[in-house]
C-alpha cells in the first residue's frame, strides 16, 4: 500500500478545513483544491486560508493537458508539408480554431456524448474504442465533404486535422510532454503513483512508446480505450479502487477536466484542478514522505534544476 504521507512542515501546518499558511506564497491564480476555491496569491502574500491535502498514499494523474499537451510547431509542419495543402502557411491561431470547428461539425451530425455531454458522440467513441479509427476518419471525411457551409480551403484543413487526430503515429507525433510531468518527477519514489486516461487504445499506445521514461513510473494505468469505460464514469474510480486496494480518502487525483474533478470529489478523493503548474505545485510541494531526509530545497528541483515559473518541462523533444 505504500507510504502513509502527511503536509509538509514549511507550508502547510494542519490537517482538517481551512487552516493558514504563513510565508509568500506561489504568484499567480491558484485555482480549484480540495474543493476550496482559492483567492489570488502574489509574492507579498503573508497569510491565506487554504485546504490541507491531508494523509496521501496514492496519486492519480490525468494524461492529456496534464502530462502530455499539442505541440504546434509539429503540428504546423504536419499542415505545411501536407500532400494537400502544399508550402501553405499556417499560423497557430487558425489551428487552435479547427478543431473547435470540426468538433461542431461531429456534434451537428452526430450529436453529443451520452456520458461526456461537453464533447460530440463521434469523439466520446474513440475515447472508448467503440469505433476504431479507420471508421471514424471514413465517418468524418464523408461529413466534410457533404457540409455545403465550408469552403474548400477550409474542408482541406479539417480534412488533413481529421488524419492527424485520428492515426495514431501522427497523433502521437504532434504530441509533448507538458508541466504536470514535473509534478509527477517531484514526487516521492515510495509513493505510489497511477495513471487514469481517456484514450482511444491505439493512439494510447504510439504515446505511451515515445515517452518510457514517464509510464514507466506508473504503477499501473487505466486507459478508456482498453477497459471500454472512461471518466467521469463512477465506475471507473470504482474499478480503479478495488483493482489497486485503495479508499478513495486515500487518493489525490490530478484531472483539467473540472467534469471528472467534481465526480472525484463526490466520491471522496482529495482533488487538484490542473489549471496550471503553480497551483498544482502549492499541494504537490505538500506532500512529503515521513521518512523522508530530503530537505525543501531538494523537493523543490526538478533533476538539479530549479523549477522554472512557468512549470514547462525543457527537456521534451520539440
Amino acid at each position: 500500500m505504500g507510504t502513509m504521507f502527511t503536509t509538509g512542515n514549511n507550508l502547510l501546518y494542519a490537517t482538517g478545513a481551512a487552516i493558514t499558511s504563513t510565508g509568500s506564497a506561489i504568484g499567480g491564480k491558484v485555482g480549484e483544491i480540495g474543493g476550496l476555491v482559492l483567492s489570488k496569491f502574489d509574492n507579498n502574500t503573508s497569510e491565506k486560508e487554504i485546504t490541507s491535502l491531508g494523509p496521501v498514499k496514492a496519486v492519480i494523474f490525468d494524461l492529456g493537458k496534464v502530462l502530455i499537451r499539442t505541440n504546434y510547431r509539429n503540428m504546423i509542419y504536419r499542415f505545411q508539408t501536407s500532400t494537400l495543402l502544399g508550402a501553405t502557411c499556417l499560423e497557430r491561431r487558425k489551428l487552435t480554431e479547427l478543431k473547435p470547428l470540426l468538433f461542431s461539425l461531429m456534434e451537428a451530425v452526430h450529436g453529443k456524448g451520452k456520458l461526456t455531454p461537453h464533447l460530440p458522440a463521434l469523439f466520446e467513441d474513440w475515447m472508448t474504442n467503440s469505433k476504431t479509427n479507420e471508421e471514424i476518419m471514413r465517418i468524418l471525411e464523408n461529413d466534410i465533404s457533404q457540409c455545403r457551409h465550408i469552403g474548400r480551403y477550409t474542408k482541406m484543413l479539417l480534412s488533413t486535422l481529421v488524419k492527424v487526430m485520428f492515426t495514431p503515429e501522427e497523433f502521437a507525433n504532434i504530441m509533448e510532454l507538458h508541466s504536470g510531468v514535473k509534478l509527477l518527477n517531484m514526487l516521492p519514489d515510495n509513493l505510489d503513483k497511477y495513471l487514469i486516461t481517456n484514450y482511444n487504445s491505439e493512439s494510447y499506445d504510439e504515446i505511451e512508446k515515445r515517452y518510457p521514461e514517464v509510464f514507466d513510473k506508473f504503477k499501473d494505468i487505466l486507459v478508456s480505450g482498453k477497459i471500454h469505460k472512461m471518466k467521469p464514469q463512477r465506475e471507473i474510480y470504482e474499478l480503479a479502487m478495488a483493482k489497486w486496494n485503495l479508499e478513495p480518502e486515500e487518493v489525490l487525483c490530478i484531472d483539467d477536466d473540472i467534469v471528472n474533478i467534481e465526480i472525484a470529489r463526490e466520491l471522496g478523493f482529495k482533488t487538484i484542478h490542473y489549471v496550471k503548474f503553480e497551483q498544482a505545485l502549492l499541494l504537490v510541494r505538500s506532500l512529503k514522505s515521513s521518512g523522508s531526509e530530503h530537505g525543501d530545497e531538494e523537493r523543490y528541483r526538478l533533476n538539479g534544476e530549479p523549477i522554472g515559473q512557468n512549470g514547462i518541462c525543457k527537456y521534451p523533444p520539440g
